[in-house]
């Protein structure tokens, strides 16, 4: 259908020049939204339902309308395509706000994703901006990754007036693998939202995800493994060494959360990671002790990834940006080493 008789009546005003642009809410039915729970109902965008929330700690209400995951999907031949975000802009002195904040670009087809451009705000873009990206006339799917560190109140997509806009494929994969960790599996600190390590575990296997990292706010609650364990999902990946107060803490929690989990999916497969660096001992062996005790009683789907393997190879102290949080490199190879435990499942 053309852009503009799917809502004749939605008028957005805009900076840009062009008077040829048709502007729709993401929330409209024509885009498939990916990552966020229910996206279209709830007022803001978010990543787990609030009763949740006020189950965990502070941080994780707070951190949960940031949109770590976040996508929208959709085909088009306009010859551009335009982004008009309302948010508030966030700041951190060891990550781009090309990742924090910003958005990125993808085609995809017949499973191979291809990166177009990044959307980024400036510096001052305190509240929001627009942005108008050239593209070309041929009908193709294409994927906007929402930031990683930002809330994002309104997003809305703009298209040629006459060209055609309609869902985007679907993932092979539709059941999404689900992510639960520390500011590391929230993205920190990917230079563009598609370049935290799930990106990379999407792109390779064309499937969808949920990222539930929580900076500095993963504590292993009872509450958020109740949660995750009623997910449709194809894999959980968690990893929250990095989060736990203590030793002692997270010796108190990381069973029981798998067990959670397993009790609820007793086929699932499960991946547990332990942080890539500087790693912990005793808490590498306080989580090989669950998987140890799972594989004991008779479990065939549940994997163990030790944290010291994840950065492995030829510069491995350019894996981070300031001693713990990955850059893209590190990144990259935390991707392909659970991308590696997890394929046998996803293949």
């Amino acid at each position: 259908m053309r852009a503009e008789e799917y809502d004749k009546n939605l008028v957005i005003s805009s900076e840009l020049p062009d008077e040829d642009i048709v502007w729709f809410d993401v929330k409209n039915e024509i885009f498939d939204i990916y990552g966020l729970y229910n996206p279209r109902t709830e007022k803001t965008f978010h990543r787990v339902p609030k009763e949740v929330c006020d189950k965990c700690n502070e941080g994780v209400g707070a951190l949960q309308t940031h949109t770590a995951g976040g996508r929208v999907r959709f085909k088009t031949n306009s010859p551009f395509i335009c982004l008009k975000v309302k948010y508030w802009l966030f700041h951190m002195p060891h990550m781009a706000i090309s990742g924090s904040s910003g958005f990125d670009l993808f085609t995809q087809k017949n499973g191979e994703y291809r990166y177009v451009k990044s959307i980024m705000p400036k510096v001052d873009d305190q509240y929001g901006y627009e942005r108008k990206i050239d593209t070309d006339n041929e009908m193709r799917d294409y994927i906007i990754n929402f930031p990683l560190y930002n809330n994002v109140e309104e997003l809305y997509l703009g298209f040629k007036k006459g060209s055609i806009v309609d869902h985007g494929d679907k993932y092979k994969i539709d059941k999404p693998v689900v992510f639960y960790g520390s500011s590391i599996t929230q993205g920190g600190c990917a230079s563009r939202p598609s370049t935290a390590y799930q990106g990379f575990i999407s792109h390779r296997f064309d499937a969808d995800f949920i990222n539930l990292g929580f900076s500095g706010s993963a504590m292993g609650e009872p509450a958020m493994a109740e949660y995750i364990s009623t997910l449709n999902m194809s894999a959980f990946v968690y990893d929250y060494d990095f989060n736990s107060p203590s030793d002692e803490h997270y010796e108190k929690t990381h069973e029981p959360f798998f067990k959670i989990v397993r009790t609820a999916q007793p086929d699932l497969p499960i991946i547990i990671v332990t942080r890539p660096y500087p790693c912990n001992l005793k808490r590498i062996e306080i989580a090989r002790r669950t998987y140890e005790n799972a594989v004991a009683n008779g479990d065939k789907n549940v994997v163990f990834v030790d944290g010291r393997t994840l950065f492995e190879g030829d510069f491995f102290d350019c894996c981070t940006v300031d001693g713990g949080h990955p850059t893209d490199l590190g990144f990259y190879r935390m991707g392909k080493v659970i991308g590696d435990a997890l394929e046998k499942f996803l293949k």
